[in-house]
């Protein structure tokens, strides 16, 4: 099984793992909160999946039509997906690729949202849309979002980062566009369009296969990832002397 596959199967384990404990405790917050975290993950295994069925007739106008998710929830999911920290620019297209609308909203004001609502109320939520942590003072990385309840390693920056979370998102994005049912032709673009920034692949010819980008990332990660890693390690060290808000939301700069 494919590694985003892996990691979204864990993630919806320990989801239900905590909407079972939240259950036995009576905690209808916290029930509530962890229902919509395992919704998130499990639409985004659907999305990796791709449609087993026919889409469904459309709804008539007197039909009750199926709730929308907000905005921080479309956002959430596409990180997901996506695995590594990245900017509102790489988040708009991944979502309009994958899911087929698109986000509106400024993913600025939304993480001012998000820091206010757990400044207001810690916790309250299961998870929070938080700024990436540099490495070397832990600040805020400048438009890079992460989720709350990421490992510190993963919610961390370093010079070689950059590269790396680009090569991460390149092979769960190859993953989403090798599943026959998920092959659209938005997809297709949004592989190809990543596979032109890494060597070997053959989209500058128009060669474009998932499996090609998969192994043409997963090689040049294999380069970095152990510096990386070191480096994330020990700032992640760091940053948990921290208090809980500035773990989440970086020291001031």
């Amino acid at each position: 099984m494919d590694q985003a596959f892996d990691a979204l199967e864990q993630q919806m384990a320990q989801l239900r793992q905590n909407l079972r404990a939240a259950l036995a405790r009576h905690d209808a917050t916290r029930v509530g909160t962890a229902h919509q975290e395992l919704r998130r993950a499990e639409a985004a295994w659907h999305a990796l999946v791709g449609p087993a069925s026919p889409p469904p007739e459309p709804a008539s106008a007197t039909a009750p039509q199926a709730p929308l998710l907000s905005m921080r929830e479309q956002v959430l999911r596409t990180l997901e997906m996506i695995g590594a920290p990245a900017a509102p620019k790489t988040i708009r297209p991944v979502h309009r690729a994958i899911f087929g609308t698109d986000l509106s909203k400024s993913m600025a004001s939304l993480r001012r949202d998000e820091e206010r609502s757990y400044k207001k109320t810690p916790n309250a939520r299961g998870a929070y849309i938080c700024p990436a942590l540099t490495a070397d003072r832990l600040t805020s990385a400048r438009a890079l979002l992460t989720i709350s309840t990421w490992p510190l390693e993963q919610r961390i920056v370093t010079p070689t980062s950059e590269r790396v979370d680009y090569l991460t998102m390149a092979t769960r994005i190859a993953d989403v566009a090798e599943r026959a049912a998920a092959q659209t032709d938005a997809i297709k673009r949004l592989l190809h369009d990543i596979a032109l920034n890494i060597p070997g692949t053959g989209a500058e010819m128009g060669l474009i296969s998932p499996a090609a980008v998969r192994a043409c990332a997963q090689n040049e990660r294999r380069t970095l990832q152990d510096t990386d890693q070191a480096a994330r390690h020990e700032a992640a060290e760091r940053a948990r002397r921290l208090d809980p808000y500035h773990q989440l939301f970086g020291v001031p700069a």
